[in-house]
């Protein structure tokens, strides 16, 4: 669908790794499915999902960088 191929877009932009690429936007579009009834169409779906995305993305990596610390 067009928004499946923009999460992936966006995911593919911020994460290396293809097995990664895939939790992440599994994750994603879970989140996105659940917080759907919050949509208030304040903005366009495209926009709410760009933002919402980057948001989760911002999250994964802090984590990720969290998990790489405390490894070492």
């Amino acid at each position: 669908s067009e928004y499946r191929s923009l999460i992936f877009n966006v995911v593919h932009i911020f994460t290396e790794s293809s097995e990664e690429q895939d939790d992440l936007f599994q994750q994603i579009a879970l989140q996105m499915w659940r917080s759907l009834p919050c949509f208030r169409n304040d903005s366009s779906v495209k926009t709410w999902l760009y933002k919402h995305q980057k948001h989760l993305i911002i999250h994964h990596s802090m984590y990720i960088a969290t998990e790489i610390v405390y490894r070492s």
